[in-house]
């Protein structure tokens, strides 16, 4: 007990491998005061020690996801891949739904030519935040950077019109796609499709159905895979 604080011992470190002194830590205010330390570092074009801070702050305190994402960024920056991609998973662990976080663990997941685990990411963080027009912004732009099918950039687009106000271009990409239309239905746009039901069921009450009908259909593709 130190003047009324619990404490532990924690590493502070002098680059990404070699633990140097102890020191005693008790708030988060302490991390958040190397983290700010950090971004001082990096504006003045120190990179490497920008991130051996922001890996201590990350040590005094795991609870602010955009500690990890900056160390991730950081990292992938310097080359250590590794370091960059564990520091971005568990910033996603922490924050999947803000918008501010996901990004950076897409962006090393893309250096790492893992594309599909890349649209993954970005789906997860989607099904937590469906609307936030900057998550669906980024999941539309990962879905034609992989060459995703048409039709799931088309919903992707639409929705993301819906929630910024568009609402006639949304109606004008819903009637592109053409639901009334579609007899079976792709696997790679049932995610698009259950995402955008809520959208439909507004802008599109007459298409709801033939999108029902779709989401069923997914569900029993889906149960039919072998497992």
């Amino acid at each position: 007990m130190l003047a009324g604080r619990t404490v532990e011992r924690v590493p502070f470190w002098r680059d990404t491998r070699t633990v140097i002194i102890d020191r005693a830590v008790g708030h988060p205010e302490n991390a958040f005061a190397q983290y700010r330390l950090a971004d001082a570092l990096l504006k003045s074009g120190d990179s490497s020690r920008a991130l051996a801070q922001d890996l201590t702050a990350y040590e005094l305190y795991r609870g602010y996801p955009l500690i990890p994402r900056a160390a991730s960024e950081l990292a992938l920056g310097l080359g250590h891949w590794r370091l960059a991609l564990d520091l971005g998973h568990r910033a996603f662990a922490l924050a999947p739904g803000d918008p501010n976080v996901p990004g950076s663990l897409v962006h090393v997941l893309f250096r790492l030519h893992r594309p599909d685990s890349a649209l993954a990411v970005a789906r997860a963080a989607l099904s937590v935040n469906p609307r936030s027009p900057q998550m669906l912004a980024m999941y539309q732009g990962i879905l034609e950077r992989v060459g995703g099918p048409v039709r799931a950039v088309q919903l992707a687009r639409a929705r993301r019109d819906g929630l910024e106000g568009r609402y006639v271009a949304a109606t004008a990409t819903i009637d592109s796609v053409g639901l009334d239309r579609m007899d079976s239905v792709p696997l790679g746009i049932c995610f698009d499709l259950r995402q955008s039901l809520p959208m439909l069921r507004l802008l599109a009450p007459a298409d709801t159905v033939a999108a029902r009908r779709l989401v069923a259909d997914c569900a029993n593709a889906v149960s039919m895979l072998p497992r």
